[in-house]
């Protein structure tokens, strides 16, 4: 899945990644999530969104 907030209202929703979808930029957005700040983080956890880690890299390469 792809979480994405808004900028301008800060919702957040989810996208389910489809089989069409770019894996290298899927991958630039893996890279960018594993480096999110305290507080980017929390703000997933508090809306009941468990982000990957970086312990999720082969897992999420195998997948794509």
């Amino acid at each position: 899945m792809i979480i994405h907030r808004c900028d301008g209202c800060h919702q957040i929703s989810i996208n389910r990644i489809a089989a069409d979808d770019r894996s290298d930029l899927i991958q630039r957005l893996f890279q960018e999530t594993i480096h999110l700040s305290s507080e980017g983080l929390q703000q997933l956890r508090h809306n009941g969104i468990q982000p990957v880690t970086a312990a999720h890299e082969s897992e999420i390469l195998a997948s794509l």
